[in-house]
């Protein structure tokens, strides 16, 4: 019998215990006819190696000149139940924003986020939908406040999605 760890399959080589069976079964006595040998596992191309573009993007978003973040249309992959923006993508959008925000307020984006709260407002049902940043920063620097307007443009700019998230350094640098 072969065991191999699971993140050994197509990524690294591993090693393997193996027992000759042929002479009954393996018993407590029988440990010596136990075999280490090594298993050699050729790497195969996986999800594991592929680009992918950052996660906005992938969710159709982009970043506007303006620093905020844009979905340009409801898509039916985008859509909730009640034919409104999912709020996935909603928050990766808001994130997006936030994270666009902190980089052009500090010129990094080497952060993680410590806190987020959303509130959902009112459902966005026509598009664009834009996420804008406001970024705060505390006195000494170790902390960044960040609040994200989430709005529908194409229903007069109605605010669908508040969020209130507070950042720190990624290094715990300040």
């Amino acid at each position: 019998m072969m065991f191999l760890p699971a993140w050994s399959l197509g990524i690294a080589p591993a090693e393997g215990t193996c027992g000759d069976r042929a002479d009954g079964d393996l018993g407590v006595a029988d440990q010596d006819q136990l075999v280490r040998m090594p298993v050699h596992v050729v790497h195969k191309p996986s999800f594991l190696d592929m680009v992918l573009p950052p996660l906005h993007e992938a969710f159709g978003g982009h970043l506007d000149v303006d620093g905020s973040v844009v979905i340009t249309e409801l898509s039916p992959a985008l859509g909730a139940p009640n034919r409104s923006l999912h709020q996935a993508p909603i928050n990766v959008i808001a994130e997006a924003a936030a994270m666009a925000g902190l980089q052009r307020t500090t010129g990094t984006a080497d952060f993680q986020v410590n806190h987020w709260t959303i509130q959902f407002i009112k459902p966005g049902s026509v598009g664009p939908f834009r996420a804008r940043a406001t970024v705060r920063p505390s006195r000494d620097g170790r902390w960044y406040g960040v609040d994200v307007d989430v709005v529908d443009e194409g229903q007069d700019r109605r605010l669908i999605a508040n969020i209130s998230a507070l950042f720190s350094h990624a290094d715990g640098a300040g």
